[in-house]
């Protein structure tokens, strides 16, 4: 939660937390979320290794390793407030 602004009306702004991960090495690479995401709502919104990097609003398990393979990168979204 890094804005520590407020808005016209005095309510402190809030926004979403992103996430940029990058693997530049051939093999798959492992990643460990902070302890402060664990448990948080994150959406993977962008993963290259696919097909279709754009991905359709996929929800990932925070509390579980993620594997991003070789030569990509992955887009996530911890949302502060569940999207409609």
């Amino acid at each position: 939660d890094g804005l520590n602004e407020v808005d016209r009306r005095g309510r402190r702004v809030r926004d979403d937390n992103f996430m940029l991960l990058f693997n530049a090495a051939a093999e798959g690479v492992v990643f460990t979320l902070a302890p402060t995401l664990v448990d948080a709502r994150g959406e993977l919104l962008i993963d290259t290794s696919r097909a279709d990097a754009a991905v359709a609003s996929e929800f990932i398990d925070t509390n579980a390793p993620l594997t991003l393979a070789g030569r990509s990168l992955a887009l996530i979204r911890f949302a502060r407030e569940p999207r409609e």
